[in-house]
């Protein structure tokens, strides 16, 4: 099995081309059950990203008019399978999460405007297009999963200034193509 990681662990794998197929399934049975409310449906974090280092958990960004609409997709969520988390830290994000021993999938969700929307795709599509900066991400996730291991929250806030430098660069890159 190519994705899910046990509750409570932390593990990196290499890239794997099934990824985006775990996400088109998943986008399909969304598109079924709440897809008069979505507005985008995009794959995101190292999943999706080529030749990117992984928890093999598939993150799914989603795009909403109004905040509140997140609301009414829970209980169709919770049917098949999603624990609803509220914003779970990150006021204005409707967060829910794919299984309970074996996590599967994340699912954030945004109201259309709201900036973190756009970073997610930002930090995803910058990634894709430079390959050196993939490199250099996948040594630093080695280098904080040896030393965060037991950690989960720790690893993901060490993160955080890469990820925050690679979406500088990606705005300064779009405004120059602008």
């Amino acid at each position: 099995m190519c994705v899910g990681l046990e509750k409570g662990t932390l593990k990196l794998i290499p890239f794997s081309k099934n990824w985006k197929r775990f996400f088109n399934e998943e986008k399909r049975i969304f598109l079924d059950i709440i897809g008069d409310i979505i507005l985008d449906i995009e794959h995101i974090g190292s999943t999706a990203i080529e030749g990117a280092l992984a928890k093999p958990i598939i993150d799914i960004l989603i795009s909403l008019r109004r905040f509140e609409d997140g609301f009414a997709c829970v209980k169709s969520l919770e049917n098949i399978g999603y624990e609803f988390r509220g914003e779970y830290g990150h006021p204005g994000r409707h967060y829910f999460v794919k299984g309970r021993q074996v996590v599967t999938h994340h699912v954030h969700m945004f109201e259309k405007n709201n900036p973190d929307f756009e970073k997610h795709i930002l930090f995803r599509d910058y990634l894709n297009r430079h390959p050196d900066y993939i490199r250099k991400y996948c040594v630093l996730k080695r280098v904080l999963l040896e030393k965060h291991r037991n950690n989960r929250e720790l690893y993901t806030e060490s993160k955080t200034s890469f990820i925050e430098d690679i979406i500088k660069k990606a705005l300064k890159e779009k405004e120059l193509c602008n």
